[in-house]
């Protein structure tokens, strides 16, 4: 089994990603194939079949590419039981969980005495290569049986980690300003849900906040309803000749894309008609354009004339193209930091083994008129670097309510 499966990843990695042209020769297979090999078959040794997976597919350098457990899998996800985010030479706490032993706003100064900057050479690859305020280390910590802090080391903890659960709410800050979060794209229906619940506030305020400060993406289509109070009164063609996104129909990728979306509508998805006729229309030639289409034609509406729309590197993918449609607009301020920017290569396909891994794998590629890829990043308007102050007020938040008030 473990050997059919990486077979069929390495295949999908050198034929029907998004990137397998651009990225040809990056990865070595013959590496991973012996210990794969080597691997007995049994439950206790899925995870490190996942870790071999997972180490593979670390040289194509994208974000988009993972190899998980599925949620049939007798695999338990664990987690530390606190999350922790860099500054400079430290992790800082940036939330606790479940080890009651830390504040936020604590310092880790080392893990398994090995300080943070040491570390973070050795995990160049699994961190990006990124500067320090864009590093993910949260997952990492699972690699380390001691961290020390304020002095005192401590052991490690290791807990159930806890299900995601979706953010998508409004509230009134005041009479004249409305914030909204959404911590995902994944669906139109609660981000529609949202916009209803809150029409009135919408034609009436001046103000208007957005956090997507984290936001684990999606798919556009799930805010499209929301586009009419990004920009101002009167016709918006948001078409951009100068980039195009491809997709890689192959005869596998579209009967497997369309497998997926007719599930999603099965359960309720209510944006995927158009996405599907393209897909059909194209099936089996390789890379195709999404052609001009007049969902990106929109009529603007003139409230609320201020919007201020929070980032930071914790916003990717549909998220990243969320905010590079705002910034688009005249009555739109972005505030914080860079998104994480992996529009690159994006709309992910699923495929399941076994009813115990999951493969996800980009399909499409976004490019500038010369074919240069694009990766998505929105740039911050008005650029806040995070500190440790920022796990004791919010920091944007106050940034965003002063420029209101100008």
């Amino acid at each position: 089994m473990y050997k059919e499966i990486f077979d069929e990843v390495v295949s999908i990695m050198q034929n029907h990603y998004a990137g397998y042209i651009d990225k040809k020769g990056w990865d070595n297979p013959e590496k991973y194939i012996r210990m794969v090999e080597d691997l007995e078959e049994c439950d206790k040794n899925d995870q490190a079949f996942i870790d071999i997976v997972q180490s593979y597919l670390l040289d194509f350098k994208d974000r988009h590419v993972f190899f998980i457990k599925s949620e049939e899998s007798k695999l338990k996800d664990s987690d530390v039981g606190f999350k922790v985010r860099r500054y400079e030479e430290s992790l800082v706490v940036t939330e606790v969980m479940d080890d009651a032993r830390l504040k936020v706003g604590q310092k880790i100064e080392s893990l398994d005495d090995r300080s943070i900057e040491e570390l973070s050479e050795s995990y160049q690859k699994q961190l990006y290569f990124e500067t320090n305020e864009r590093q993910k280390w949260n997952e990492l910590l699972l690699n380390h049986e001691t961290f020390e802090s304020d002095g005192h080391s401590y052991a490690f903890r290791r807990f159930d980690k806890k299900k995601y659960e979706s953010v998508h709410k409004g509230e009134l800050l005041n009479d004249d300003t409305l914030m909204f979060t959404f911590t995902d794209f994944i669906d139109n229906r609660p981000v529609d849900k949202v916009i209803d619940k809150f029409k009135e506030e919408l034609e009436k305020v001046d103000n208007l906040i957005i956090d997507v400060r984290t936001n684990l993406g999606g798919s556009s289509f799930a805010y499209q309803n929301f586009f009419k109070y990004l920009f101002p009164k009167g016709e918006v063609n948001l078409q951009d000749d100068n980039y195009k996104m491809e997709f890689n129909l192959t005869e596998k990728n579209s009967d497997w894309l369309l497998e997926l979306y007719e599930g999603m509508t099965k359960d309720g998805s209510t944006h995927l008609d158009g996405m599907m006729a393209f897909i059909k229309a194209n099936k089996g030639n390789g890379f195709a354009s999404l052609s001009d289409d007049p969902d990106f034609l929109i009529i603007g509406k003139g409230s609320p004339s201020n919007i201020i729309v929070l980032t930071d590197t914790f916003c990717a993918s549909a998220g990243d193209a969320f905010a590079l449609t705002a910034q688009l607009s005249p009555k739109v301020t972005i505030v914080g930091r860079d998104t994480l920017g992996v529009l690159d290569y994006a709309n992910l396909n699923i495929r399941k083994y076994e009813n115990s891994f999951e493969f996800y794998y980009p399909t499409s590629r976004y490019s500038d008129r010369n074919d240069n890829v694009i990766t998505g990043r929105a740039k911050p308007d008005i650029y806040i670097p995070w500190t440790p102050e920022h796990t004791e007020e919010d920091i944007d938040l106050k940034k965003a309510l002063e420029v209101i008030d100008k």
